[in-house]
């Protein structure tokens, strides 16, 4: 595998599909390896700690292959994505990251940034954070549930959270704990 700037096709537009997924590449991927790609490409090596040539070799290649097959198989796991998983950087496999994306109230770029990660790899434990102001979804829900259990929100819990929310379980809680005087 050799792809640098000047070349073009699929293999290029697949390479910067895999770039956006990973948050290295912004553009839209048009199958032309210009300076977009090759600064993008320079990025992930820099990611990766490998000579940062803006040059896609078999080590570059390998990298790529192997975040994408992790992000697939999380997305796999939480049923997100049906097929096999083989790191290839895909239209299925963006349009599992989109959806996981829309699921989760995230804004659906396909680019696994912080926020997309936190939520992917944290799935399955009992807590996922971030949530921020302005959240929704199931584990707000969970979230608000609890502190109405422990007398911390005295509110109705409707899936968002918002400042009033935030504000009375933390004076509810500190009062609990009596870290208020």
């Amino acid at each position: 595998m050799l792809l640098k700037a000047g070349s073009s096709g699929e293999q290029v537009k697949a390479l910067q599909r895999g770039l956006k997924m990973l948050c290295c590449y912004g553009g839209t991927p048009d199958g032309k390896y210009g300076g977009g790609t090759e600064t993008a490409v320079q990025k992930f090596q820099k990611q990766q700690g490998i000579e940062a040539d803006g040059i896609v070799g078999d080590e570059t290649w390998h990298c790529l292959v192997e975040e994408l097959f992790s992000l697939g198989t999380a997305l796999k796991e939480q049923g997100f994505y049906k097929s096999y998983v083989s790191g290839a950087p895909s239209v299925k496999l963006y349009e599992a990251l989109c959806a996981f994306q829309r699921a989760r109230g995230l804004q659906p770029d396909g680019m696994a940034g912080a926020a997309t990660r936190a939520r992917l790899f944290r799935y399955g434990e009992s807590v996922v954070f971030p949530l921020d102001l302005g959240s929704k979804g199931d584990y707000v829900w969970n979230l608000q549930y609890a502190l109405f259990v422990l007398c911390c929100n005295h509110l109705v819990w409707f899936g968002m959270l918002n400042c009033g929310i935030v504000l009375n379980a933390f004076v509810s809680w500190s009062e609990h704990l009596a870290l208020f005087v």
